[in-house]
Formats: structure tokens, sequence, C-alpha cells
């Protein structure tokens, strides 16, 4: 009676275990089946999704293209009717005054046609010394230049432009190789370079006892004074071109420092050198040629203009 229960008890066990074995295996095949359909739809979705995306949303046009906001378009509504809702709702307007568009913007009362209007007759007394004119006939290129005397350089202005510190006073136009126009305001001012400008100048026959003077130079000294890479020279004077008729015709020497080379050489301030030992300095790239000659040459011709006058100098190096 044991020994055939104990079989029953094996019988029914084994059974139990092929059930589970059975139930396992397909409930692994259902949950495969649905995992790989979910999975099918996901991926379709997204395909679906990126390929109408693709279609409805156009790329622009060039990537350098500029969006510009049109308030009358966005709105829908023309200038006028944008602007007249605008004032009607009385935007940081409290009192309801509303100016005209149609005034002109010139509260300094500043003359339009300033062109016409005629040379101060009045001395006026400038902040800055006009210094030089490179004059090319072409108002994008022509260039002035002015020194102020607080500082040590001379700045160069172009057509248009104030001169630094003093807004007052415009570059109205450079008129030729001798001349230049100031606006302040409404007062033109007609600036000039060389004779025109020197109403104290001396005459020509004044300077003739000048001519040829030979001045001797240690050579220790010029050394010293040209300093390495022309470092020392460069900052003893400012050297710039000077033109006639929109030709250059030398270099005009200003700011001689005390006991410089050049103040012993006796050069004034305003002389033109127009010539170096026979090579005329008609080229601005040209400046150069006078440093060099210092430092090269033992025997130097300067060919200088002086208040209208001719005179030539020459420097012996030992």
């Amino acid at each position: 009676m044991t020994q055939k229960t104990n079989d029953q008890k094996d019988i029914s066990s084994v059974s139990n275990n092929n059930f589970l074995k059975s139930w396992n295996h397909k409930n692994i095949l259902v949950f495969r089946k649905y995992f790989f359909i979910c999975s099918g739809i996901f991926i379709g979705s997204v395909i679906l999704n990126t390929i109408i995306s693709m279609k409805l949303i156009k790329p622009l046009k060039s990537s350098n293209e500029i969006l510009v906001y049109s308030a009358s378009k966005s709105s829908g509504q023309s200038y006028i009717q944008l602007r007249k809702s605008i004032i009607s709702r009385n935007i940081l307007n409290r009192s309801g005054a509303i100016p005209s568009e149609d005034l002109d913007d010139n509260p300094l009362g500043l003359i339009k046609n300033f062109e016409e209007v005629p040379c101060s007759n009045q001395d006026e007394k400038l902040p800055v010394e006009l210094v030089g004119i490179l004059f090319t006939g072409n108002p994008k290129t022509n260039l002035v230049t002015f020194k102020d005397s607080r500082v040590e350089t001379a700045d160069v202005y172009r057509e248009g432009q104030h001169i630094i510190e003093y807004d007052a006073y415009e570059i109205y136009k450079i008129a030729s190789p001798s001349a230049v126009q100031l606006r302040n305001q409404n007062k033109k001012i007609c600036l000039f370079t060389g004779s025109q400008q020197r109403t104290a100048a001396k005459k020509p026959e004044d300077i003739s006892g000048n001519e040829d003077q030979v001045t001797e130079l240690d050579s220790e000294f010029v050394s010293e004074q040209i300093g390495p890479g022309f470092s020392r020279i460069l900052n003893s004077a400012r050297l710039v071109p000077e033109s006639v008729n929109g030709k250059t015709i030398g270099f005009k020497i200003y700011g001689i420092t005390s006991g410089s080379l050049f103040e012993k050489i006796k050069l004034e301030n305003g002389d033109v050198i127009t010539s170096v030992n026979g090579i005329n300095l008609e080229d601005p790239s040209q400046g150069f040629k006078i440093y060099e000659a210092l430092q090269d040459e033992t025997n130097i011709t300067l060919q200088i203009k002086r208040a209208g006058g001719q005179m030539t100098k020459k420097v012996t190096v030992r």
C-alpha cells in the first residue's frame, strides 16, 4: 500500500514539471512575438515622422540670408495704420503732444549749403597748427596734418573728420595742395601752407647769406643722435610730405628738439628738404633717405626751401 502511494506521488510530480516547462516555453514565445511587434511599430513611426518633418520644414535658401522683422507685415497693417494704432494707445506720451515727422532735425541751425559760405575774415586762434597737406585730387585720399602744441606728435586727418579733442572743428574740405577749409558750426576757416600761411615770412634775399653753409659734426655724436634703427632721430623731429599742385616736392620738418642733430645742422621748423646728395625727394617713401645719408655718408648736401627761397646746407661728418 505504501509502495503504491509513493509511485502515485512520483507520477504526479513528473506531470507537474512537464506542465511548468510547457507553460514557460509558451510564455517566452508570446513575449518575444509581442516584443518584435512593438519594436517594429516604434521604428516605423520614427521613420515616418522623420520623412514627414523633412517634407513640411523647408530649409532657408541661404545661410547668409538676413531675417528682418517687420511690424507692419507681422500685424497685417500698413505703416500708416500701425502708426495710428500706436498713437491711439498713447504709449509713453501722457501729454498727447506728437512731434511732426516733417520737422528738420537740425537743432544747431547749421547751414546746409555750406559750400557757398565765404571764408571767415575774422582772425581766429586755432587750438592746433597746420603742418602740411598731401593732395591727391581725390577727397577720399587727401590728407592734412595738424599738430597740437601739447603733444610731440602730429595727427593726420581726412575730409569729414573732427580734430581730436576739439570736436567743434571739422575738416570740411582739402581744397588744394596748399589750402584746407575747416568748419566751426556755420563759420568757414580757410588755412594755407607755405608762403601763403606765413604773413611775416622773410624775403628770399634775407637768406642768401645762408647758402652753402658747412656744418662739421663728430661721428660719435651723429651715431648717438641716430640711435639703433633710427630710434632716437625719429623722435628728435617730424618729417611729413610736402606737396605743390598734387606733386610731392620734399619733406617738411617740424618739432625739432633742442640739442638734436637737426638743430646742429641749423634746420628750422617749417623748412622743406627737397633733395639729399642730389636725390630729389619726390616720393613719400623716400623720407628715410635723409636718415640713411646721415648714417652712412661723411659728406651730405641738403637742398632746402625756406620762406619761399632756396638754400643749400652741407654737412661733414668726421
